[in-house]
């Protein structure tokens, strides 16, 4: 018979075993359960993960001529889009781990770009690749099966070509149709011939999730579609086709942005854009003349005027000068609102990078190339 001491000694608990010490020796190497632990990266804030993404280069379109003289954005299909540079990473972070893939794929899929690497084949047939990649990439999207990713997507920035317009502006516009958070559509670049095809895809549908559009005049028929844009840049042309068709369609726009204004469009701006706030247009030899005109508009507090930096061969002129430009006097008068609210710059577009000396700025947002802007007195 066992002795008390020892029956005692028997009775005690055994030690609780602890099931990651009792599992086979892992090497330092090896990474941890995936269903236990939290990547490092995400225990950052959102907004610190979101800045450290802006860093990411992101679409950087060189700017050219076009035919009317100015600087105006243009496509060059032989130059690689950085644009690919943040979706390829984008798409590496999302293919890393579940919990990466939960929190950047809604980055990943927030811009659905389709333009095109200069290096991906012939340059001679770039119009087919993008509009290959248009086609596949909006039937994507407008398939209910991915119902989820098209709520990802919020802007849309596409280049849009002759080549197979039967097939790919149907695509295109059903795409439009299924994305629900969809706020922003920005054209880089539509052949100048190509009205007539526009308007036949998209005539008859509409688009209110879309308040800010950015394309070239021949595709001002996209414009008719969207009733609910606040905010209208015009790229190439002189933007009298865009101002006709936010007359007949588009009555609360109140920023409009790279028009080639005379005293007659501004008369057609101000009939109508009554809400407008905010206007940027070129310095020409007919912009004194047209300044005086906006005078009637009631809600206008911000004036941009686009320098053009070959007119004096040192870059930009000094604060001093920019004061007393003939154009920027003619700006003041015509502001409106409170003083301490009143806007009044010069915008620089630099066909390539500017001296190391020269501020570039962001303020100018989704303006392609090197961009300065000078903030000039708004009050005398």
């Amino acid at each position: 018979m066992p002795s008390k001491r020892k029956a005692a000694s028997n009775s005690k608990a055994k030690p609780q075993v602890n099931p990651v010490a009792s599992s086979p020796e892992r090497s330092p190497s090896s990474p941890p359960p995936s269903s236990s632990v939290t990547p490092i990266l995400l225990a950052l804030p959102t907004e610190t993960i979101h800045h450290i993404l802006s860093h990411i280069p992101d679409m950087n379109l060189p700017v050219g001529y076009e035919y009317l003289g100015g600087h105006y954005p243009f496509y060059d299909p032989s130059i690689p889009a950085l644009g690919y540079v943040r979706q390829d990473a984008l798409r590496t972070l999302s293919q890393t781990c579940r919990s990466f893939r939960k929190f950047f794929l809604p980055s990943l899929w927030e811009h659905f770009n389709v333009f095109t690497k200069g290096e991906n084949g012939p340059p001679s047939q770039w119009y087919k690749r993008v509009s290959g990649l248009l086609e596949r990439g909006s039937l994507f999207l407008a398939d209910p099966k991915n119902k989820n990713i098209a709520g990802y997507v919020r802007v849309i920035r596409v280049v849009l070509t002759r080549h197979s317009t039967d097939t790919v502006l149907p695509a295109f516009v059903a795409c439009l149709s299924a994305l629900p958070n969809l706020h922003t559509l920005h054209v880089l670049h539509a052949h100048s011939q190509m009205t007539s095809q526009l308007k036949k895809a998209f005539e008859g549908h509409s688009f209110p999730s879309i308040k800010k559009i950015i394309l070239p005049s021949c595709a001002h028929e996209i414009l008719r579609c969207c009733p609910e844009v606040t905010f209208m840049r015009n790229l190439e042309e002189d933007g009298s086709k865009i101002v006709g068709a936010i007359n007949k369609c588009c009555k609360k726009v109140e920023i409009l942005e790279r028009v080639e204004p005379n005293a007659a469009m501004i008369k057609r701006i101000v009939k109508a854009m009554p809400n407008l706030k905010r206007i940027m247009f070129r310095i020409n030899y007919l912009t004194l003349e047209a300044i005086p005109f906006l005078s009637p508009l009631k809600h206008l507090t911000s004036i941009d005027l686009i320098q053009d930096p070959q007119r004096n061969p040192f870059g930009m002129h000094p604060i001093e000068v920019l004061n007393d430009l003939p154009d920027v006097k003619a700006a003041r008068k015509v502001l409106k609102g409170p003083e301490e609210k009143r806007r009044l710059g010069i915008v620089y577009l630099w066909q390539e990078e500017p001296a190391p000396e020269i501020v570039l700025t962001r303020e100018v947002e989704s303006l392609p190339g090197w961009v300065s802007r000078i903030e000039v007195k708004a009050v005398e």
